[in-house]
């Protein structure tokens, strides 16, 4: 699976989010409390609490870092506004940064979902 980012200024695509500094986001985040299960190509699983959630990826809460550029499927399980939204993505992890004693932040870029994740994240982001 191979994922390139936008740079800042729209000129093309860059091999690093954090390449500038500056927050290069395609969509604009929105906080969610919610579970995923992590299943890295191999069969490696990880379960993390979801923190926030976009069009384009999610940060997930884990005890363990994960390497940059790891592929998997995320497992979502998001109950909001009294709806429970489940969906499967697959992604890549492009970040992970310590969270101050409660584990690691680990960003993943959604790749291409399917009509039932993009359905659900759509719900989610109203």
């Amino acid at each position: 699976m191979t994922m390139q980012f936008l740079s800042s200024t729209g000129s093309g695509a860059v091999n690093s989010p954090l390449h500038s500094g500056v927050d290069i986001r395609a969509a604009a985040r929105k906080k969610v409390t919610g579970r995923a299960r992590i299943v890295f190509t191999g069969g490696r699983q990880m379960v993390g609490r979801m923190i926030d959630l976009s069009t384009s990826g999610t940060c997930i809460l884990l005890e363990d870092a994960v390497s940059v550029k790891q592929s998997c499927t995320l497992e979502c399980d998001i109950f909001q506004n009294g709806v429970r939204q489940v969906f499967n993505v697959p992604a890549i992890s492009v970040y992970g940064v310590l969270a101050s004693g409660q584990g690691y932040k680990v960003g993943f870029q959604f790749g291409q979902p399917g009509s039932t994740a993009s359905s659900a994240i759509a719900v989610l982001l109203k």
